[in-house]
């Protein structure tokens, strides 16, 4: 009697962690399968020296789990010309900066702060105000790393590497009803 209460309670045990695991597993390439959509620009600032921005994505995450960005080291890139390098971890002692938190099952806004001091490139006038002149044709460029976690479990160095237009998530101003932006 008590060796198959001891025989029920391990495939028990067996079975829970075996479920368990399942779960992640699932929930894991939920967690792969994400969408990035670019939904606005605000621009802080802009002068001849620096162009201060707001650059805000919306991060759907379509796993049952939460997501939590602790890294990212990206390098954004104007027209093919490198405009800037931005950098976050929250493992930072002194960082003033919350933590990035995707809810699960929706989109979730991420506001990536961007100083542009421009570079060589950059800094020739024109070629900064054509960029900036047209917006539609302009091509954006982010690439780098980021470090999630999610149920305990992290994921370090994702590669990331996206370009698109910006006329691809720019609303129409002539058109009544805006389309559903794409994700990339």
């Amino acid at each position: 009697m008590r060796k198959g209460l001891v025989a029920i309670g391990v495939l028990a045990l067996v079975g829970g962690v075996s479920y368990y695991l399942w779960n992640v597993y699932k929930q894991a390439q939920l967690l792969m399968d994400y969408c990035i959509k670019f939904k606005n620009v605000k621009f802080r600032e802009i002068d001849r020296k620096k162009l201060v921005l707001d650059v805000i994505l919306d991060f759907k995450n379509n796993s049952d789990l939460s997501i939590v960005v602790s890294k990212y080291d990206l390098i954004i890139t104007l027209n093919g010309i490198r405009a800037t390098r931005i950098i976050y971890d929250a493992q930072k002692a002194n960082s003033d900066r919350k933590p990035i938190i995707i809810a699960p099952k929706k989109f979730s806004e991420i506001v990536l702060g961007v100083e542009i001091i421009p570079s060589n490139e950059l800094s020739n006038w024109n070629v900064l105000s054509n960029i900036l002149f047209d917006l539609n044709n302009t091509k954006v460029g982010f690439k780098g790393e980021i470090s999630i976690k999610a149920a305990g479990i992290s994921a370090k160095n994702i590669p990331i590497d996206q370009v698109f237009k910006m006329k691809e998530f720019l609303p129409d101003p002539n058109a009544p009803k805006q389309p559903e932006k794409p994700c990339i």
